[in-house]
């Protein structure tokens, strides 16, 4: 999760994307507020579909920690555009069976 200095409150959370061995892992930001969480289920689901979060930008750790990099107002500006109502994809940890 990445935490707004300015009002303490959660803005995105980091939904990683994981490759072979862990090699050049990348993390897509989604804003927090496209998040909804179904206590039903324990799944937090989001307000746009698959496609639109598979083609999200997405960062190395580097460029998450750099401010100069300006994934901030990459990320808005994707999502901006992206939101789609009635659409979700569910994004949970792994329960153990």
């Amino acid at each position: 999760m990445v935490i707004d200095e300015a009002d303490g409150r959660i803005a995105y959370a980091l939904l990683g994307q994981r490759t072979v061995l862990g090699v050049g892992d990348k993390f897509r930001p989604v804003p927090w507020d496209a998040l909804r969480y179904d206590p039903v289920t324990g799944d937090y689901n989001a307000s746009f579909d698959r496609g639109s979060f598979e083609g999200a930008p997405a960062y190395d750790s580097d460029q998450l920690g750099s401010k100069a990099y300006g994934w901030v107002e990459q990320v808005e500006r994707y999502f901006a555009g992206s939101r789609v109502k009635g659409s979700a994809i569910a994004a949970s940890e792994p329960r153990p069976h």
